[in-house]
């Protein structure tokens, strides 16, 4: 083998081995979303959400949360669906929904009912594209619908009932981007 031929040989090597060396070195790519079931159809779990297995991802029933107080959404932070409702109600501790905050889709009604004043805002829902249904009602400091930005899908019926500190423009945005496909009801 001549030199040249040598030299030629070696940049190949030199090449192929460092072709390999950053590919070894590359970050991997991410592992894909694996789901993780908990609970059952069926069930409907009420704080503290002990149905709710740490690391679960998709609930099969619904959640209900009556009388809520500040943090008692926490063990709910790794919930990408739920299949049944998710249900506020007789609010006096919640001031936003953060944990919440991967939420995509719920298969019932997505309900948040009476509040003693502290809920401003849907701050939290952010991620929320589906929902079998909407229902906000008597929520007497509401003042903007921004948490629910990419909601572009309601399965089931809207009803807005007593947001006397909405802005109307604010529902009739949200009802003129999102497809229900149910009755609309604003009172």
């Amino acid at each position: 083998m001549t030199a040249a031929g040598y030299g030629r040989d070696m940049g190949r090597a030199v090449t192929l081995a460092g072709a390999a060396l950053m590919a070894a070195c590359a970050e991997p790519e991410p592992a894909p979303t694996v789901e993780v079931p908990c609970g059952s159809a069926g069930v409907q779990a009420r704080p503290p959400f002990t149905a709710v297995a740490p690391g679960c991802t998709r609930f099969l029933g619904a959640l209900h949360a009556p009388d809520p107080d500040a943090g008692v959404l926490a063990p709910l932070a790794t919930l990408r669906h739920v299949d049944g409702g998710v249900s506020v109600f007789r609010n006096h501790g919640l001031a936003e929904f953060r944990p919440l905050g991967r939420l995509e889709t719920v298969g019932g009604p997505l309900s948040i009912r009476f509040d003693d004043g502290l809920l401003t805002g849907l701050a939290g829902l952010e991620q929320v594209r589906e929902v079998g249904g909407l229902e906000l009602a008597y929520l007497p400091a509401l003042r903007s619908l921004a948490g629910l930005d990419r909601l572009e899908i309601v399965r089931g019926d809207v009803t807005v009932t007593d947001l006397p500190a909405l802005p109307r423009r604010e529902i009739d945005d949200l009802l003129a981007r999102v497809r229900v496909e149910g009755q609309i009801v604003v009172e």
